[in-house]
């Protein structure tokens, strides 16, 4: 999507829900037990009526029913349809209940290889998920993400040292893309000088709507770890794949596609999120001055901010694989078929959140799903939230007026939502 530069969210309203939708696409063989009028295409999604801002796109949804089939998924999903739910009540009900929603082969990544590991503990379910997540979260706890604020601090500081005399950059090569890409490769023990090649396999595995280029970059990333796991096993190192390497569950050591599947959902976890989350936030700032002066005098509302433009701006959409034939808030679902849950869809309901577009740093409560939730609630988030508060502290202190470089044009792709480039002056 191509896109123009400027937004204001205070005075962008959501699409219309009364007028139509069009093109909807119904070509495909539709289950029996999906009633007509619950299908509807993928043009909630893909709304040009709100360019300049997806999630004001996104907005579409709110003419449809809560709970509805859809006829194309997601980038990576569900290519001959899927469920999709579209309120806070209905997401977050469906990420808590593991036994009738289940993660297993959620991100399809080692089917597009002919092969069978899960994303460890992403796409396995409790109890075994739980015994993974007690050994993986003291990885990122608060504490050792606190240990490595000195470190993330000075890379901040080192990368706008490069572009700070210059009057202006490229955030998202320049800084939103570097900043967490280069920590979570530190702790990965991934070799830096290889970031571009990363980046690449990492988009177009995510993004690419090529099957082929897909297969090849989920194939380089698993060649990769394989050998960077061969090396830790024979020098063991004490970084994320030594871990992984090392690491018992309940008495016993990983298997060898655990381990894969551990390191997998490291790498594309790493690798994505933060540095798409980073642009948003910077964008918002570049063109909302009254928020930016807020933070710039106070730096400890930026927590909330942080919070606030995380709920405006959820990145991530999910799915989950039905376990059942059952009937579900007065829809039959199969055993079988695919529930798509997306972030954003959560976050910005009105129903969940007063004025849901308006970007209100002081918003509480504020139990936004950009983290998802239930038993995959992701256990990257204090280091997600360490690295974007850190980020912030050190643009702001440096550069405290910035703002998109006139006639710019924005270039988002789906998938884990993203600016592909973001030019900033100051």
């Amino acid at each position: 999507m191509v896109a123009e530069c400027v937004y204001s969210n205070k005075s962008q309203q959501a699409p219309d829900p009364e007028t139509p939708l069009e093109g909807a696409s119904m070509s495909l063989a539709i289950p029996d037990h999906v009633p007509e009028e619950l299908v509807f295409g993928p043009e909630y999604r893909n709304d040009h009526r709100a360019e300049a801002d997806p999630f004001v796109g996104m907005q579409a949804v709110r003419g449809l029913p809560d709970f509805f089939y859809c006829t194309e998924g997601r980038i990576g999903a569900s290519p001959n349809g899927s469920w999709v739910a579209a309120s806070s009540e209905l997401i977050t009900e469906i990420l808590r209940d593991a036994q009738r929603f289940s993660s297993y082969g959620i991100t399809g990544f080692s089917q597009l290889l002919g092969e069978n590991w899960p994303l460890v503990p992403l796409e396995i379910d409790p109890p075994l998920q739980t015994e993974f997540r007690k050994v993986m979260a003291p990885i990122l706890a608060p504490g050792r993400v606190r240990q490595m604020e000195g470190e993330i601090r000075q890379l901040a500081r080192t990368l706008i040292d490069k572009v700070a005399a210059a009057g202006e950059c490229e955030f998202v090569r320049d800084f939103g893309t570097p900043l967490p890409v280069l920590i979570f490769m530190r702790l990965m023990g991934m070799p830096v000088e290889r970031l571009d090649t990363f980046l690449e396999w990492e988009h177009d595995l995510l993004h690419s709507h090529d099957i082929d280029r897909r297969v090849q970059a989920a194939g380089s990333i698993r060649d990769f770890l394989l050998e960077l796991i061969a090396a830790r096993r024979a020098q063991p190192r004490d970084d994320l794949a030594g871990l992984a390497v090392a690491m018992e569950v309940q008495g016993r050591p990983l298997t060898d596609d655990e381990v894969l599947g551990v390191c997998y959902l490291f790498f594309v976890g790493g690798l994505d999120t933060v540095a798409a989350s980073l642009g948003y936030i910077f964008f918002y700032l570049a063109t909302h001055p009254e928020d930016r002066a807020r933070l710039v005098a106070d730096h400890g509302q930026i927590p909330d901010a942080i919070e606030e433009l995380l709920r405006r701006h959820s990145v991530v959409a999910t799915r989950r694989l039905v376990t059942r034939d059952m009937e579900f808030h007065g829809v039959r679902l199969r055993k079988g078929d695919y529930v798509e849950c997306d972030t954003c869809l959560a976050s910005t309901d009105p129903r969940a959140f007063d004025n849901p577009l308006q970007v209100d740093i002081g918003r509480r409560p504020n139990p936004h799903l950009a983290f998802g939730g239930g038993p995959h609630r992701c256990f990257g988030s204090n280091l997600a939230r360490a690295e974007m508060r850190i980020a912030l502290e050190e643009w702001l202190g440096e550069i405290p007026d910035f703002s998109v470089k006139p006639g710019s044009q924005l270039s988002s792709h789906d998938g884990v939502r993203g600016l592909d480039a973001l030019m900033l002056g100051w």
